[in-house]
């Protein structure tokens, strides 16, 4: 049996649990340089999703923003905290349902909202 590798620019958009019964403790936000981000899912305090490409995520201390086309899926593992990690793709979805991000922006949260 051959095996395949994906290019690195071609790894996918999001990276789920493989169990339910042991979901992820952090959800990791990665950037095209290979930086990124691990956020706590005990500190989620909301997630929104825009069908004009974006989902909104609040964290305790920090506010991400996704950007991209066909995040509902996204959205859908991200509020059942299933996603390990989340990355910029490099390259063009080729499926119609395929999920791509754009960018991903995580700022400081104000302290009162």
């Amino acid at each position: 049996m051959e095996h395949t590798l994906r290019l690195p620019s071609q790894k996918p958009a999001i990276v789920l649990a493989t169990e339910e019964a042991s979901p992820p403790h952090m959800v990791t936000f990665e950037q095209p340089d290979g930086s990124s981000r691990s956020l706590s899912y005990l500190d989620l305090r909301g997630v929104r999703y825009d069908p004009a490409g974006l989902v909104r995520l609040r964290f305790s201390s920090y506010n991400v923003l996704l950007q991209g086309s066909n995040l509902l899926s996204v959205w859908r593992a991200l509020r059942s905290r299933r996603v390990k990690l989340v990355r910029v793709c490099a390259y063009e979805a080729t499926a119609d349902h395929e999920p791509h991000i754009d960018s991903i922006t995580i700022t400081p949260a104000p302290r009162w909202e």
